[in-house]
């Protein structure tokens, strides 16, 4: 059975070809320890830049990392008194790939951080600002080396999934060869991952003159490694936006709320918006309210325990729906309608769809960069028994029916792991940043309910414009503002009047930006 993440990838309409960004021209780039930028793709720069593995060392020698970065340059040059610095990008994960964010979704999010008017037109006087948009491969992630591979080839990377049952829970602590080797492998590489180099080469990517300071946008997992930043370094904060925003306290320690609290709730919203879209808007609409159609979701959820069709299969077109109900609600209910009439065609090809007749190609490394880098930031994680895991599995379903099981999958990717990050930032994180952070977060969020996933699940023109006055003016909307989506699942949309003319760029931006985030993601 394929993995989740490349049947989710599957699931859309959305071609991945861009997701090829490991084209010859990296293996061309001469690593440097200074930003040389050489032309790629269309209308990017790249540059690869070496760092040392471990910055403790004062002696200048051990072992390099050669960090790929692609940047989308400012709409004026950096001598323009309208250039606003450089924005860097992550988009989540852990272990997603910086460089395929600003190639998917860089212009867009270029359009929300600058300036309204066309700077051709404009006088350079102005208080208009410009900014470069930067994503890079972290350590052990997609094109930047060494990469975090666990295994020696493809193939026994994309066998290694253990299966989601009780019994292979004892079996994946007791008896994985593979990981045994993986992680023997890894310990060359104990120095490579963990969340402070990744805020060493966030420095380092910066023009030091002045002691330049940051601006971000982190969604996701993104958000912790910008709030870790804000803690190490809160004299260098500019603009930072937080999207979706993660407990890192909870996340690097334990205890605490889990961060699925919020899951249940989003799929009671399913019912709810397939009720209110009525026969002709929801495919599985049953008369009796939403409380009838969560009913006879369940009853269709628990007949596939006993029928051919694997309830795992439904369970992650479920999980989907909960990141990206704008996408995923009506294929969701496409699905579940049709198996509900005995129908399972739909399902099948899915699934048949997302089957690859190759292996991995080596350095296609998203869902081992995830385990590893989880699993050095949350240690804790790896020092649970088969007990331990099986009661944190316990809490979690109790936590949320509908994604505990796929929560606690993630944590048992960790049992055994022996490697650890050669630093570690103690908490409490927070602190007096030199200007305040920008927190963006859904009032239900499946995953990080400091409270669909980010806001790009839930398009909404008013936050875009007040991102942009952020990074414009440097002023933020009052706090625990409440803004209302302009598109709602099965609904489309709700409340929002035609847009402006002076705001359909922005719009128009919002709306790619969501279509392109919909082609998949990492758990955070």
């Amino acid at each position: 059975m394929p993995t989740e993440s490349s049947w989710r990838k599957r699931l859309l309409p959305i071609s991945l070809v861009l997701m090829a960004v490991a084209p010859p021209c990296w293996w061309i780039i001469a690593p440097s320890p200074s930003l040389q930028y050489h032309d790629c793709f269309d209308g990017f720069q790249c540059a690869v830049l070496e760092v040392p593995m471990d910055y403790h060392r004062l002696d200048g020698q051990g072992r390099r990392v050669a960090i790929a970065i692609t940047r989308l340059p400012a709409k004026v040059p950096v001598t323009d008194p309208r250039y606003g610095g450089v924005v860097f990008l992550n988009s989540g994960g852990p272990g997603g790939s910086g460089v395929y964010q600003v190639l998917r979704v860089g212009r867009s999010l270029q359009t929300i951080v600058d300036a309204e008017s066309d700077p051709g037109l404009g006088e350079e006087e102005t208080s208009d600002r410009y900014f470069d948009m930067i994503g890079f491969d972290p350590r052990g992630v997609n094109n930047t080396t060494p990469g975090a591979i666990v295994l020696n080839t493809g193939c026994s990377s994309t066998l290694s999934a253990a299966s989601g049952t009780k019994e292979a829970l004892g079996e994946h602590i007791n008896t994985p060869p593979h990981g045994k080797q993986g992680r023997a492998e890894q310990q060359q590489r104990d120095r490579l991952l963990g969340p402070d180099p990744l805020q060493a080469i966030l420095q380092r990517t910066r023009w030091k003159r002045g002691r330049e300071k940051l601006l971000f946008w982190g969604c996701s997992y993104g958000t912790l490694l910008g709030s870790t930043f804000a803690t190490m370094f809160p004299d260098r904060i500019n603009h930072v936006v937080l999207d979706g925003v993660i407990d890192a306290d909870v996340y690097y320690g334990g205890g605490g709320p889990s961060g699925i609290v919020d899951a249940d709730a989003i799929f009671d919203r399913f019912a709810i918006y397939c009720d209110q879209a009525g026969v002709t808007g929801c495919p599985f609409y049953i008369q009796g309210g939403p409380s009838a159609i969560r009913e006879a979701y369940l009853t269709v959820e628990n007949a596939l325990y006993i029928v051919s069709l694997p309830v795992t299969d439904l369970k992650i077109v479920h999980r989907s729906a909960l990141y990206e109900p704008l996408f995923a609600f009506p294929l969701l209910a496409k699905y579940v309608s049709e198996l509900a009439h005995g129908n399972g065609s739909a399902m099948v090809d899915a699934k048949h769809r997302s089957r690859s007749p190759s292996c991995a190609l080596f350095g296609e490394n998203e869902l081992y960069a995830n385990t590893a880098i989880l699993c050095a930031d949350a240690d804790y994680l790896p020092e649970m028994d088969q007990d331990g895991l099986t009661q944190y599995w316990h809490s979690l379903k109790a936590d949320s029916a509908t994604i505990g099981d796929y929560w606690a999958s993630l944590g048992l990717g960790c049992a055994g792991w022996n490697v650890t990050a050669k630093w570690k930032v103690p908490g409490p994180y927070g602190g007096y940043t030199s200007h305040p952070l920008f927190f963006v977060a859904n009032t239900l969020d499946p995953v990080t309910p400091l409270g669909g996933h980010t806001s790009m699940a839930a398009p909404c023109l008013y936050v875009n414009k007040s991102i942009r006055r952020y990074c414009q003016t440097r002023v933020s909307p009052p706090a625990e503002t409440v803004c209302e989506p302009d598109l709602r699942p099965l609904l489309g949309r709700t409340g929002m009047q035609d847009v402006k003319a002076g705001d359909q760029t922005l719009w128009e931006a919002t709306l790619e930006m969501y279509q392109q985030v919909a082609t998949g993601r990492l758990p955070l």
